[in-house]
């Protein structure tokens, strides 16, 4: 998760009845569909404390990165072996 869409409904024409049942729907969703909830920042609505875990608050986290390279890189072999 990485938008506070909590704030967002606020702003908008009867903004409080929308965040407010905003906030019931998302944390519902949560629940039902996610099996973790990987948070970019602590300050978004708490969804199922259960499920989240607070991660890559500062730019893209090292663990991401490497698992991108190994993909690219079995992709790499897997194109080579094609063409030869």
């Amino acid at each position: 998760m990485h938008t506070n869409y909590l704030v967002y409904s606020v702003g908008e024409a009867a903004g409080r009845v929308k965040a407010a049942l905003l906030l019931y729907i998302n944390q519902w969703m949560c629940r039902a569909y996610c099996d973790r909830i990987i948070k970019l920042s602590s300050v978004l609505q708490d969804y199922a404390l259960e499920k989240e875990i607070v991660c890559n608050v500062h730019g893209v986290r090292g663990d991401f990165l490497k698992i991108g390279d190994g993909v690219a890189a079995a992709l790499r072999r897997r194109a080579a072996a094609a063409a030869a």
